[in-house]
C-alpha cells in the first residue's frame, strides 16, 4: 500500500506572508488541522506546514497577535514529505525519524498533493488487523467447530463409543499419546 492511496487528498495551503488569523480562517472553511505553506509565486512547492495545535501554542499562548503575525513566523520549516507511490512502511520510518504525526505527500514534480497523518496510518492498520481476525474466526480448527456443535445441541453428545460420544472428540486430550509424545494442553490462536 503506498502513501498516496491513503494520505487526505484534502489539502488547503497558505503563503509565507499572510497572517495566522487568515489561515486559521482557511482551517475553519476547509474542515482541516493543517495547512501546506507554499511560495507565493505560484512554484507549488511546500517550504512549511502549520497546524491548529502550532497556531494554539507558537502563536497564541506566546501571546503573538495572530491578526498581524504572517504563517511564516509560526510554521515548522522543516518540511517532512513523502511522494505518493512510497510504501507505508517508509512513511512510517520517516515520521518515526523525524518525529512528526505528518508527512506532506508529493507527485514526481516534488508538488505537495495530500496529508499523510499518523490517524491515516493507524486506521489502515486496524482495518488490516479486523480482516486477519475475520480470516482467523473463519478458519476456525475443525475440532472447535466440532466441540461448538456438541455444546450448542447436547443430543450430539450422547450414544456410544468412548465416553459415551457417538462422535468422539477429535481433540486430543492430556491424558492421550500422540505420536510418542504426551499433549500437555492446546493453544488457540
Amino acid at each position: 500500500m503506498s502513501a498516496g492511496r491513503i494520505c487526505s487528498r484534502v489539502m488547503a495551503t497558505a503563503w509565507p506572508n499572510e497572517t495566522v488569523r487568515v489561515a486559521a480562517q482557511r482551517m475553519a472553511g476547509n474542515d482541516v488541522g493543517t495547512l501546506v505553506v507554499v511560495e507565493p509565486n505560484g512554484a507549488s512547492r511546500a517550504v512549511g506546514i502549520v497546524t491548529d495545535r502550532g497556531i494554539a501554542v507558537r502563536c497564541v499562548a506566546a501571546g503573538i497577535d495572530p491578526a498581524t503575525a504572517p504563517v511564516s513566523r509560526i510554521m515548522t520549516a522543516q518540511v517532512q514529505s513523502v511522494g505518493e507511490e512510497a510504501p507505508i512502511e517508509g512513511a512510517v520510518s520517516r515520521m518515526a525519524t523525524s518525529g512528526t504525526r505528518r508527512l506532506v505527500v508529493t507527485d514526481h514534480r516534488h508538488a505537495p498533493v495530500g496529508i499523510l497523518s499518523l490517524d491515516h496510518v493507524l486506521d489502515l492498520f486496524t482495518e488490516e488487523a479486523a480482516s486477519i481476525r475475520r480470516l482467523l474466526e473463519k478458519q476456525k480448527p475443525v475440532y472447535e467447530v466440532h466441540a461448538d456443535l456438541r455444546l450448542a445441541h447436547p443430543a450430539l453428545a450422547g450414544g456410544g463409543g468412548e465416553g459415551g460420544d457417538s462422535h468422539p472428540d477429535p481433540r486430543p486430550r492430556p491424558d492421550r499419546h500422540l505420536g510418542g509424545g504426551r499433549v500437555r494442553s492446546i493453544s488457540r490462536i
